[in-house]
């Protein structure tokens, strides 16, 4: 069966949405941060070598120009992409080879405690 044909669970669902210019929020129907990040980390071990071959390289200058656009929300983002799949990988690697159930991400210092 096609990927794309795949269930996904847990379903989409109502998702209070932060604007961005004030304190207000706004609803949209999607998925759940947790059911993104899996399909988003199944996808990357399925394609393996050819999703990273160069990966940082290649989209150092779209990433750039990514950056500018948010402005001074990107403040603390990484300054090169290659950090940031640096960083992705340090995440996904705890998920796809350690028990995470009862552990918690901190925000603060990029680690599973």
């Amino acid at each position: 069966m096609p990927a794309s044909a795949t269930p996904v669970t847990p379903g989409s669902q109502t998702i209070n949405y932060p604007q961005q210019v004030s304190t207000e929020s706004f609803q949209l129907f999607g998925y759940p941060l947790a059911t993104v990040i899996a399909e988003k980390l199944s996808t990357a071990v399925s394609l393996g070598d050819l999703n990273n071959r160069d990966l940082s390289e290649r989209r150092q200058t779209s990433y750039i120009a990514w950056r500018r656009r948010q402005g001074p929300a990107a403040t603390d983002f990484p300054e090169r992409f290659v950090d940031v799949v640096r960083q992705v990988t340090a995440f996904a690697d705890v998920l796809l080879n350690d028990d995470t159930a009862n552990r918690t991400r901190s925000a603060a210092t990029l680690t599973w405690p």
